[in-house]
């Protein structure tokens, strides 16, 4: 089952963070990706198995990492190369993958 119809909005995912030696962050890739975004709230575990409540939950095709970046739009109206000057861009903080019955597609969500 082919997903893509399911994503019709893009987001701008920062990857690759590198902190030079004084802490300053910079991201090495920048990329649009499609996906499905929901604003809303829910429950999820995160990294250090603490329970935790989202601001977002993004549907996408390709895997997205806890660390990285998202933000809803397109990457040729993004305000600024860095996320943490865009106070509309988040965290990834969680992700899931699960794979559909027959095992021919994997839905990934990403827990901002």
């Amino acid at each position: 089952m082919n997903l893509s119809r399911f994503f019709k909005q893009t987001a701008v995912l920062w990857s690759g963070r590198t902190d030079d030696k004084y802490g300053k962050p910079s991201f090495a890739n920048e990329a649009q990706i499609n996906c499905r975004w929901e604003d809303k709230q829910e429950k999820f575990v995160d990294a250090s198995k603490r329970e935790s409540l989202s601001r977002a939950v993004v549907y996408v095709e390709s895997q997205v990492l806890p660390g990285e970046y998202l933000w809803l739009g397109d990457l040729a109206d993004v305000p600024s190369d860095n996320p943490l000057l865009i106070p509309a861009a988040h965290e990834v903080r969680a992700t899931g993958a699960v794979p559909s019955v027959d095992a021919d597609t994997t839905l990934r969500k990403a827990w901002l």
